[in-house]
């Protein structure tokens, strides 16, 4: 996006995708070092540089000019008097997450915020705005490849984007399409999400990033049809190596002290660095914890978490950034690199330890809680309707939960009268359901609240919410 957008403008434009394993994540000094050397004195950075305040302030002092465009939160530090943002020294900073932003919309991924500044460049240029809907499907692809909520203006884009993905023009998308078989019918956010969007970072994660890159700016079908295929193998095999590093996560889990933490975090010496992130995330899937897992770098260790709902994971890294050489993120999910010595129980021990001041806090006052302030509560779950087969689903979220923080906080969908739409897989919940689920713990408040009307459901005449908190026994 970026790339083309500002050589259409009449750019001098060339890239660097900095290399997971030799380079790290984002602008370094050594790349900056590069671009000078080779004539540059703008840098343009996508998905990252919020966080990179001292090798942004090192472009400058070299006369360079800066833009930084990212998605990333703003990175902080606690005050006497508050929290206190530090922002980088760039001269242009595009980011939905400054607090004096006006843009309404602030989930949107790194590949959709480098196309808000390029399409400011084309306004700037006279070009027609047109010629912006070229990127719909890059943007629809980055949106859902990044896991953004599919609400609001995402929503918008992934729809159009989807639409426009099976009769692509894109050469290199045509032929990825093509060789995951997918070619003859219409393509949905599950084959971008599992099936193409892991072929384009497969490249990034085993090899370089800068051939995915390739794929997309490829000119010929020749040139396509084999970076495709190319890139559909390689996902294979970073397949056979997240199944082997999530094994050895489990194994760590089950067989070690570290099960019994609600902050897992799992030292994998021997995997490679770019699949620490899939692995976190399938090892919260399967504990409903907060996830690092930590591997052997070339000169430290570097390691991605993924989090739960309860736990901003970004937060929580401020907290322990005596210890970090470097982090950044979300509060689902954040990377870091650290030094070997503060592995183990040095870290682990930390975040344990804020992670049970924050506990103690959120308990001290359980009995008085408001259920109407539920969304500031540990595991807050919103369980709609279902069919009969999801109870037991439902009641495994509810053990985890209360394993994990100590207390359960939930929301069930009922009803009194009957739908207008009949719809025979589904069921709600009874009163006697809800009840039946809690068994085994305390019930401390169970409320019913009425409601009468329409519902984004259907159409309710009269329906109902049980609102429950319970805790152990």
């Amino acid at each position: 996006i970026l790339l083309k957008g500002l050589k259409r403008v009449g750019a001098y434009a060339d890239t660097y995708i900095p290399d997971r394993v030799s380079d790290g994540y984002g602008i370094h000094e050594h790349l900056i070092e590069k671009a000078l050397a080779d004539g540059i004195d703008v840098i343009v950075t996508c998905d990252n540089g919020i966080a990179a305040y001292n090798e942004i302030a090192m472009a400058k002092e070299k006369g360079m000019t800066v833009i930084v465009t990212d998605h990333h939160e703003i990175p902080y530090k606690e005050t006497e008097n508050g929290r206190e943002l530090i922002f980088p020294p760039a001269d242009i900073i595009v980011n939905p997450k400054q607090p004096d932003c006006r843009y309404p919309e602030k989930r949107l991924c790194g590949a959709v915020v480098a196309l808000k500044l390029v399409t400011a460049l084309y306004e700037a240029c006279g070009i027609p705005s047109k010629e912006l809907e070229d990127f719909l499907e890059l943007g629809a692809i980055a949106t859902v490849g990044d896991v953004m909520d599919l609400q609001g203006e995402n929503r918008i884009l992934v729809k159009e984007g989807l639409r426009r993905l099976s009769h692509t023009s894109n050469k290199g998308l045509s032929e990825l399409i093509r060789a995951n078989g997918l070619e003859d019918g219409p393509i949905t956010a599950y084959h971008v999400g599992f099936v193409l969007g892991p072929c384009i970072n497969a490249s990034g994660r085993l090899d370089t990033a800068a051939r995915s890159l390739k794929l997309l700016c490829a000119e010929t079908e020749e040139e396509a049809a084999k970076l495709a295929g190319d890139l559909t193998a390689l996902n294979q095999s970073r397949k056979a190596l997240t199944e082997e590093g999530k094994e050895e996560a489990i194994r760590i889990v089950e067989e070690t002290e570290i099960g019994q933490d609600r902050v897992l975090v799992i030292y994998l010496p021997d995997c490679h660095e770019s699949l620490a992130g899939i692995i976190a995330g399938r090892i919260r899937e399967k504990y409903n914890k907060p996830v690092f897992v930590l591997t052997k770098g070339e000169t430290m260790v570097k390691g991605s978490g993924r989090s739960i709902e309860s736990y901003s994971m970004y937060d929580e890294l401020v907290k322990c950034a005596d210890l970090m050489v470097q982090f950044g993120g979300h509060p689902m999910a954040a990377g870091l690199s650290i030094d070997k010595e503060n592995v183990g129980e040095r870290i682990s021990k930390r975040l344990y330890a804020e992670e049970q001041k924050r506990f103690k806090f959120q308990q001290q006052n359980f009995n008085d809680m408001k259920l109407e302030k539920a969304d500031l509560i540990v595991a807050n779950y919103s369980l709609p309707f279902c069919n009969n087969k999801k109870i037991n689903d439902v009641w495994r979220n509810i053990v985890n939960s209360i394993r994990t923080n100590g207390y359960f906080v939930g929301n069930f969908f009922g009803i009194k009268d009957s739908w207008n739409k009949a719809e025979s897989n589904m069921t709600f919940f009874t009163k006697e359901q809800v009840q039946n689920l809690f068994d085994e713990f305390d019930i401390i408040k169970f409320n019913e609240v009425e409601k009468e009307g329409l519902t984004g459901l259907g159409n309710m005449k009269h329906w109902h919410i049980f609102n429950v908190i319970a805790k152990k026994k």
